[in-house]
């Protein structure tokens, strides 16, 4: 009777969002040209995503605001841009006492001394463990916190979305847990991508090997829909834009990259391709400009694109020396790129030199005052070494206080900060690792590498900065290869070290 109080709850409150959809849908036909959906607004003709981007950016020798070809003229002089509400950008208002403080931490030549401790442990089964740990037989492709970050989800290779609950961090006073799903939900096939939707409470949108973009509610395991526009070719990462309600992407194996408009991906809305053609491995919303996304291909390079023009890339990152599998937006100005080519690149995407022949920023060839525009081509701004990544892709997440962290090749997790090259903490998660001796690359007469076997560190994810405070440091989640996720918490050490989290912006 419990089993049944609780589905039919479910399915109530499932046909609760459904009818709440359809009633955002006719109140947007009914209310003239300025309330049509997102999937209409696709196909006018009149240029698309005209809104200024709300930045701190004042645009006087921005190469990224002079590429806005269709946007209203940036205010000049500094002036404090003003987002959509009239109020003034809250990144403005920052206390002088924080910015001291950020500068102070800022300018050590080491990293912070940090430590990650383990605050919670889940498994996908009561079996996990007496098998050998599973190693690569349940893989997890991609975790992720909720908004409010009380719930994670996991999606991979063993076909099933997972939720766990993070409500023991509440009631705990310490120590590890060892927890189970909430829930399970099989889908028909394997799964490579997750990500929470911010427009429909408790649903999921899930990336497959068969090319399938789902959206799943998580308490009901309803399928409230599902796209296949990929030609079977699988989708390596699916995303959702926290500033255009209803606007979801998917990149996949047959170089391109989709997006999807309206309540339940109801229409495909642009179709983007990279030149080359190459597998794209992420894909990427900015959450402070709703007109950027990223996109990270195989052919070793990282593309900037503006929303308003589809049809060649704003900004081309190109540096890493192997495919390019994740690429994150820390701000409007900065992203972080992941290679397996174990580095991690940070870009300004602002600071594209005029032409390849172009001096650098400062020296005595360049024009003062002639504003830079973007160019195919950007360099780093910073590397970041000390993970092993030469096969599998590991995870990339960040935060907008500069704090970055990805996995390993080994059993180990590293977090970094912008501010330094060096890992910030690592911590290892499981077996020890062995390596096996290969040929690189499969080529006749390269020299012998190691190839790691066994568990590695496959997804991690920041709890978001706006989540409830539970008390501890910056929780990261981080997934093994054989299906077992972990929260750690970032703790710094030291009575003089200042606390990890500071303000939003680097």
């Amino acid at each position: 009777m419990a089993k049944r109080a609780a589905s039919e709850l479910a399915a109530s409150e499932l046909s609760d969002e459904v009818r709440l959809g359809e009633r955002r849908d006719s109140l947007s036909s009914s209310a003239g040209p300025d309330a049509r959906s997102h999937q209409t607004r696709f196909q006018a003709s009149e240029p698309l995503f005209q809104s200024r981007p709300s930045t701190s950016c004042d645009g006087s020798d921005c190469a990224l605001c002079h590429s806005y070809t269709t946007q209203q003229a940036w205010p000049r002089g500094g002036a404090a841009p003003l987002v959509s509400n009239g109020q003034m950008d809250p990144r403005q208002t920052r206390s002088q006492e924080q910015r001291e403080q950020q500068l102070a931490w800022q300018a050590r030549a080491q990293p912070v001394p940090a430590i990650m401790l383990e605050a919670a442990a889940f498994q996908p089964s009561e079996t996990c463990q007496s098998q050998q740990r599973r190693q690569h037989s349940d893989i997890v492709c991609g975790v992720e916190f909720s908004r409010e970050g009380s719930l994670i989800a996991t999606a991979g290779v063993a076909k099933q979305v997972r939720i766990y609950s993070l409500s023991s961090l509440q009631s705990s006073s310490g120590g590890s847990l060892h927890q189970l799903p909430v829930a399970l939900h099989r889908m028909p096939s394997k799964l490579s991508s997750i990500t929470w939707s911010p427009d429909i409470e408790g649903v999921v949108t899930v990336g497959d090997y068969d090319g399938v973009v789902s959206q799943v509610h998580v308490a009901s395991g309803h399928l409230l829909a599902d796209a296949d526009e990929h030609s079977g070719r699988r989708i390596w990462g699916v995303a959702h834009s926290a500033m255009r309600p209803f606007l979801c992407m998917s990149a996949s194996d047959d170089g391109t990259a989709r997006l999807w408009s309206g309540y339940g991906l109801v229409q495909r809305a642009g179709t983007i391709t990279p030149p080359g053609g190459a597998p794209i491995c992420c894909a990427e919303f900015c959450r402070a400009d709703e007109n950027l996304l990223a996109l990270a291909s195989s052919d070793r390079n990282a593309y900037i694109y503006d929303l308003r023009n589809l049809q060649e890339p704003l900004v081309t990152l190109e540096s890493h020396e192997r495919p390019v599998a994740f690429v994150r937006f820390i701000n409007r100005h900065n992203v972080v790129t992941s290679s397996v080519d174990a580095t991690l690149a940070w870009w300004d995407i602002c600071a594209a030199p005029s032409s390849p022949q172009q001096a650098p920023a400062g020296s005595a060839d360049e024009q003062p005052g002639a504003p830079q525009p973007c160019l195919p081509r950007q360099l780093p701004s910073r590397w970041y070494r000390g993970h092993q990544n030469s096969k599998n892709f590991v995870g990339l997440s960040v935060r907008e206080d500069g704090l970055m962290a990805c996995g390993s090749e080994t059993h180990d997790v590293f977090a970094y900060h912008t501010c330094w090259s060096n890992p910030l903490a690592t911590r290892a998660l499981g077996a020890p690792q062995h390596f096996a001796p290969s040929v690189a690359d499969g080529q006749p007469g390269a020299q012998p590498t190691s190839r790691p076997c066994g568990e590695f560190v496959s997804a991690v994810n920041w709890r978001s900065m706006g989540a409830v405070d539970l008390g501890t440091g910056p929780l990261l989640a981080a997934a093994l290869s054989n299906g077992v996720v972990k929260v750690l918490s970032l703790e710094t050490i030291g009575q003089d070290a200042p606390p990890v989290a500071f303000s939003d912006s680097v």
